[in-house]
């Protein structure tokens, strides 16, 4: 039995959205790397001395993206574009960022890497782009799907930081990472980042 061409669109189609689905099934699945991670933050807002110029920034990481999470986030941009990686990075849920501010909000980090380093290591979290302090309006001009949060720790967990609102981020499932690979406008600076985990005994 031979299929029409139309039958086999349909047919592929169909494939795929199965296979998608299984894709998100199995995402759910993947376990995380390691135990939760606490860190503290200065932020320099860009603000006038009277509207919060710093802001004190709490960080908690539940688990670290793994290789096969990024594997199953390029598949996903493979098979369903970007809608369908869209659906899949927002679902996974890897912590919060919170301003501790009167309007500040909470950022679901999406992704989260701890990369070592010879001294210390350096922790890239990913975002989808939104407003962190209700008071903020998004920049005119701007078109970036993502945020990224860059922090670069000594040996002792004390280090800095930049805060990147306005994103492009690319799977790099062949080194196991992702990477940013455009942003506009400058960064956040975040002159003072400390690790806050309570270490078992």
């Amino acid at each position: 039995m031979t299929m029409t061409h139309q039958e086999k669109r349909k047919a592929d189609r169909a494939f795929g959205a199965v296979t998608f689905a299984a894709i998100l099934v199995f995402a759910t699945l993947v376990p995380s790397l390691s135990a939760k991670e606490t860190f503290k933050a200065r932020m320099l807002t860009g603000k006038g001395s009277f509207d919060n110029p710093q802001i004190n920034v709490r960080i908690e990481v539940d688990g670290w993206t793994t290789p096969d999470e990024i594997n199953l986030f390029q598949a996903a941009l493979e098979q369903g574009g970007f809608n369908a990686f869209e659906t899949a990075f927002t679902a996974a849920k890897k912590g919060i960022v919170k301003f501790m501010t009167p309007q500040g909000r909470g950022l679901t980090i999406h992704a989260a890497l701890s990369i070592p380093k010879d001294k210390g290591r350096r922790i890239l979290l990913f975002f989808n782009h939104e407003p962190w302090d209700s008071g903020s309006e998004f920049m005119a001009g701007f078109n970036a799907n993502f945020m990224v949060m860059d922090l670069t720790l000594d040996e002792t967990g004390g280090g800095d930081g930049v805060f990147y609102e306005f994103a492009e981020v690319k799977m790099r499932p062949e080194r196991g990472t992702i990477e940013m690979v455009a942003f506009s406008a400058a960064p956040k600076t975040l002159p003072i980042v400390q690790e806050t985990t309570k270490k078992k005994k």
